[in-house]
């Protein structure tokens, strides 16, 4: 492979590991906004609870409370 074709996708892949990166770290924030969602649900009573368990899921309810558990201070608190 030529220097410049070897710099060509070099430059290709690095730019497609960024367009992954981001869309994985915007996965990853709505994940921890679904979880602060649940935490709040929680602490607004079992009737807001039940309504957003209907509108998310359970199983996408529990992906963003381990994600929430994940941040320092309020994994703490949540544990």
């Amino acid at each position: 492979m030529s220097k410049d074709m070897k710099l060509i996708m070099e430059n290709w892949r690095q730019s497609t590991i960024q367009e992954q990166q981001a869309i994985t770290a915007q996965k990853f924030v709505d994940r921890i906004k679904l979880g602060l969602m649940v935490l709040s649900a929680k602490a607004a009573g079992k009737e807001a609870l039940k309504q957003l368990a209907e509108e998310v899921g359970p199983e996408m309810m529990e992906a963003g409370l381990d994600m929430v558990k994940a941040i320092p201070g309020v994994g703490n608190a949540v544990s």
